[in-house]
């Protein structure tokens, strides 16, 4: 889920990767809070990017909340969710 509300499946963000619908320029993560309890963990995360989205360059303060299980694999992302980092 990109910050604008639109959803994306992994292969359909994988393709806007590859077609240039999305070029990071720099990911800086501040602020992290792991919490894990069993085999499921919840991330917190804010984000600091710089980014061109279809050619037009922006920066972004995002918060990010990104869901993990553990699988006989590893760990595994089940879900991610982005907003915009909102000051009071």
């Amino acid at each position: 889920m990109h910050s604008s509300g639109v959803a994306d499946s992994k292969s359909s963000y994988i393709a806007g990767l590859r077609d240039g619908v999305w070029s990071y320029k720099n990911i800086r993560r501040v602020d992290q809070t792991v919490k894990v309890d069993g085999d499921t963990a919840v991330v917190f995360n804010r984000l600091l990017i710089s980014i061109s989205i279809r050619g037009v360059a922006k920066e972004l303060d995002n918060r990010v909340l990104a869901v993990w299980v553990r699988a006989k694999a590893g760990w595994q992302l089940l879900a991610l969710q982005s907003g915009p980092t909102v000051t009071a």
